[in-house]
């Protein structure tokens, strides 16, 4: 059976800190959201829908390489997977191909409205999209979408759903939420899932690598992530090898069994 291929149409929207009251033309098409900014930038869509910079940014942080990240300064909250990389890798392969004759949905988003406040991440990327007018809470319902691939944001990040499986490939972004999807205290190692199409009960382990990295985390929330598969609750220390910052943000995938 050949690959079937939908649109669809996703509200993506997140809470996010509020803008500082700089402001400069982004010199970006009036209605568009720019794809790319320097990092930690945000901007505010003005009454003509034009993208106003309320907060400037940095040049994009260096990402680590596996090869030079000190392990031993990993938070020792979180475990590590029993996993090798490879074996993780091989169980991302087994999902590709099982899913392989399964629908692709390409989730379109929305456009932007005089208001939209949106924000960048260390990489440059888009990270949250926050818009008041239409804002939405976490889902409260445990739930997966139908099987088939999810392909979503400017990142083109995919969540893949099987039977057997769910899986995320794209980037992880990060949070600082007191309490999750189940009226539950958040702590390190919580993770939160985009819960529109991936929202397994709270208290799922989850399988998560980036940066050459793989950890056990636990899905206690979940969000709009609007160019994320996942995002991290804060830590302190070190976690994937990174250090953490309001803004970080940086390429990861995750697989958990349903």
């Amino acid at each position: 059976m050949k690959t079937r291929k939908m649109i669809l149409s996703s509200l993506l929207v997140t809470s996010l800190l509020s803008p500082s009251l700089a402001v400069a033309s982004t010199n970006a098409e009036r209605g568009i959201i720019p794809s790319q900014m320097p990092a930690g930038t945000v901007i505010t869509f003005d009454q003509d829908n034009n993208p106003v910079i309320t907060k400037q940014g940095l040049p994009a942080a260096k990402i680590n390489k596996a090869a030079v990240v000190d392990l031993s300064r990993e938070n020792p909250a979180v475990p590590n997977s029993p996993l090798s990389l490879d074996e993780y890798n091989k169980v991302l392969d087994e999902i590709r191909e099982e899913a392989r004759h399964l629908p692709v949905y390409y989730i379109e988003n929305e456009k932007p409205q005089p208001g939209t406040v949106v924000s960048y991440g260390s990489d440059g990327q888009i990270n949250t999209i926050d818009n008041a007018k239409s804002a939405i809470s976490a889902i409260s319902t445990y739930a997966t979408a139908a099987n088939g691939t999810y392909v979503y944001g400017a990142s083109n990040n995919t969540i893949t759903i099987t039977d057997s499986k769910v899986s995320g490939v794209g980037r992880f972004t990060v949070f600082d939420d007191i309490m999750g999807d189940n009226s539950n205290n958040l702590v390190v190692g919580d993770v939160a899932t985009k819960g529109q199409y991936d929202n397994p009960k709270s208290g799922t382990k989850i399988t998560a690598t980036a940066n050459g990295i793989t950890k056990i985390v636990t899905k206690n929330d979940n969000g709009t992530l609007a160019n994320a598969v996942l995002d991290i609750w804060k830590w302190s220390g070190v976690m994937f090898g990174y250090t953490y910052s309001a803004t970080l943000s940086f390429s990861g995938s995750y697989y958990y069994n349903r």
